[in-house]
């Protein structure tokens, strides 16, 4: 990106990335700007023939702009004719609140109209960025973290609308500021001139201030995302790093994050303040010299000059109001380039889907010299390999830690897609086929307990309420999960609440009611990735007896360290190095001495 390149010239690009969100809607209101501008341009040039009475000047004389050839006079005598009313210091002055009065609805309806804008910009960056987010590839997922995602998501989609605000009372005010001009160069356009020059070197001079705004900008939303991402693991980790007395540590690099968007945004506000500042002082040390120079070498004549500087004064204070709106611009519309950057590779990394839809399966998940790179370059974690799934069994997936076990789980759930081979759901190969579609036949239980702040119930059901036998389709599921009879311990049952991600409960437990939350949705698939791996002996006979109660009526899943919880499955895949070294049912291997399985059953004491 160009640093040195004019600012105002961004204005066209910053524009574009607003349109992309709520269209040209957003010209209405530089429309109706536009109208109010005129129509207080009108009133002001009303006052001519009050000043020119006040100061004596021959009112039966044309004032006129010689240079233009616009005739102040005509146009008024004009409008009075046009609105068949009588020329008097009071008609005028009731003709002038009338405009104003004008302008005040119009105002009052752009304003309105703005309002409505943001909060539909708003609306349409999260969503889009939330579509968007739904739909990325898990690879591009974890390449992030937590905090990037929430940074721009909140963050960052608020700081975009003030940044729109701005952008907008900068155009809005562009607009005046032009009308004010103009009039004054029809009233005296030797005085006009000299205003636009003034203008003209306004905006030269706050160049450099806007350039250095913009870039504390960006470096405001980027430590803002960096500090997000700080606050969230270390919130996360609280329990952790309390206990190991780590958060001091911790709280060092929150605390650096902290003084640099500090001094960032102590920056921008000392830069904001320069130009509220000085706005009155150049306003009327500019007035004061043009209107010398006007009286003494141009023109004596007093009565359109009072006008042309008051035409002056409002447009000068209008262009340094420009510059204040703009910095404000530039000071939040990094957000705004940050999400345009976001969706950009949002969409680059989105998840590749098919088009069919898959409702069931009858036969088979096979594997077909299938291969898998996290980095896509060919140096492949996984494969070839060739596995086979029949409906309805229970298959066990083993190995060290590495040996692309749960690579193989996700590339079942359509969680990533292979780099080479296929996949086929019974001879329909799964890249022409839609993931919603195939992953609404999916169970997936993770080692790590995924469990929400709210009652049991609606952690199992996961706020399904259209079924009128939902409680006993929760109570089917959490006593096929072999958590039931616990729940009915708890004093509000099933509608105890869990706390956040399940405190209230022990790992177990946490893991359990996970499972009953998945054999609720009757899954035709089942994923356990390792989710006995962090249990004691008893939750994990729990799990056990969990899988044995689904054993027939479901295709199961099991990636495990523990062997005990594989003795019943019906086949089993011993995976290293990313492909399979060993297959067979638990008892073949098992007595089988040469076997990998046998060795390992030994070391486990199983």
């Amino acid at each position: 990106m160009n640093k040195n390149r004019n600012t105002f010239w961004d204005f066209s690009r910053y524009l574009n990335l607003y349109k992309d969100f709520i269209g040209r809607k957003i010209y209405i209101v530089f429309t109706l700007a536009t109208i109010a501008s005129l129509s207080e341009s009108i009133g002001i040039l009303m006052l001519i023939p009050i000043f020119s009475e006040i100061t004596d000047s021959s009112a039966a004389e044309p004032i006129s702009n010689s240079s233009s050839g616009f005739d102040i006079t005509y146009f008024v005598d004009g409008l009075f004719s046009l609105l068949s009313i009588d020329k008097t210091i009071v008609s005028t002055l009731l003709l002038i609140v009338l405009f104003f009065t004008f302008k005040g609805l119009i105002t009052f309806c752009a304003l309105a109209y703005n309002s409505y804008l943001r909060g539909k910009l708003l609306f349409n960056i999260k969503t889009r960025l939330f579509e968007k987010f739904a739909r990325m590839q898990y690879l591009y997922y974890i390449e992030k973290d937590a905090g990037h995602f929430a940074n721009i998501m909140n963050e960052q989609a608020y700081r975009s609308v003030d940044a729109f605000r701005s952008l907008v009372l900068f155009v809005t005010q562009a607009i005046s500021a032009f009308m004010y001009f103009i009039f004054a160069l029809l009233v005296s356009i030797n005085f006009g001139l000299m205003s636009i020059l003034i203008g003209i070197f306004l905006v030269i001079i706050f160049k450099r201030l806007n350039n250095f705004v913009r870039e504390l900008s960006r470096k405001i939303a980027t430590e803002k995302s960096h500090l997000l991402k700080l606050i969230i693991q270390s919130v996360q980790g609280f329990k952790y790093l309390s206990a190991t007395n780590r958060m001091e540590k911790t709280s060092v690099f929150i605390k650096d994050s902290m003084q640099n968007l500090s001094n960032f945004q102590i920056k921008a506000g000392v830069a904001a303040s320069l130009t509220q500042s000085v706005r009155e002082p150049l306003a009327v040390l500019f007035l004061a010299v043009l209107m010398i120079i006007h009286i003494t070498y141009i023109d004596p004549n007093i009565a359109p000059i009072l006008v042309s500087i008051v035409f002056f004064y409002r447009g000068l204070n209008t262009v340094v109001n420009m510059q204040g709106s703009w910095q404000n611009s530039l000071e939040f519309i990094g957000s705004i380039e940050l999400i345009s950057q976001e969706l950009i590779k949002l969409q680059e990394n989105k998840h590749p889907e098919g088009k069919e839809n898959f409702k069931k399966i009858n036969n088979e998940i096979l594997f077909s010299n299938v291969t898998f790179d996290y980095k896509n370059n060919e140096n492949y974690v996984l494969g070839p390999v060739n596995l086979k799934f029949p409906v309805n069994t229970t298959i066990a997936l083993i190995g060290e830690s590495g040996s692309g076990k749960s690579t193989i789980a996700d590339l079942v759930n359509f969680t990533i897609r292979p780099n080479t081979g296929n996949i086929f759901l019974d001879n329909v190969d799964s890249s022409n086929i839609l993931s919603s579609s195939w992953q609404k036949n999916i169970g997936y239980v993770s080692q790590e307990a995924v469990i929400f702040n709210d009652t049991i119930a609606n952690n199992i059901s996961f706020y399904e309420t259209s079924d009128a036998n939902t409680s006993d389709l929760i109570i089917k599921a959490a006593k096929n999960a072999c958590i039931h009879d616990f729940i009915q311990t708890l004093p509000n049952g099933y509608n105890t609440e869990v706390g956040d991600r399940g405190v209230n409960l022990s790992g177990g437990q946490k893991q359990r009611l996970f499972i009953a939350r998945e054999l609720f949705r009757n899954p035709q698939i089942l994923i356990l990735d390792e989710a006995t791996g962090a249990l004691d002996v008893e939750s994990e006979k729990a799990v056990q007896n969990s899988i044995d109660i689904l054993k027939g009526t479901m295709t199961v899943i099991v990636i495990a360290h523990r062997l005990s919880t594989i003795r019943n499955v019906d086949y089993i895949y011993l995976l290293k190095n990313g492909k399979v070294f060993e297959e067979g049912n638990f008892r073949d291997l098992r007595d089988n001495s040469n076997s990998t399985l046998n060795s390992l059953i030994s070391a486990q004491k199983i």
